[in-house]
């Protein structure tokens, strides 16, 4: 036996629901996001994203070791050292 379908020409899914139970008026507004136009000003929000997206996607600048502050530390404790042993 079929059944009729809603007087709205179409079922509600289990999200659906979910999303009524939780907010009527969110429910609401996705249902008419479907029914109307972009307008410019989505466009420019879409156009912003993509291009926030975009520079959080790239890949992070290669840093090189600091090789001369290793080099500086060495000789410092090596001249410490040195001093230590042979000053006193």
């Amino acid at each position: 036996m079929e059944r009729a379908p809603p007087p709205s020409g179409r079922w509600m899914t289990p999200s659906e629901l979910g999303e009524y139970t939780f907010c009527p008026r969110a429910w609401w507004y996705g249902r008419q996001a479907g029914q109307r136009g972009r307008s410019e000003a989505f466009d420019h929000g879409l156009q912003i994203q993509a291009e926030l997206q975009a520079v959080h996607l790239e890949p992070p600048a290669h840093r090189e070791f600091p090789w001369g502050a290793l080099a500086a530390l060495c000789l410092v404790l090596v001249g410490g050292f040195v001093l230590w042993t042979f000053w006193w």
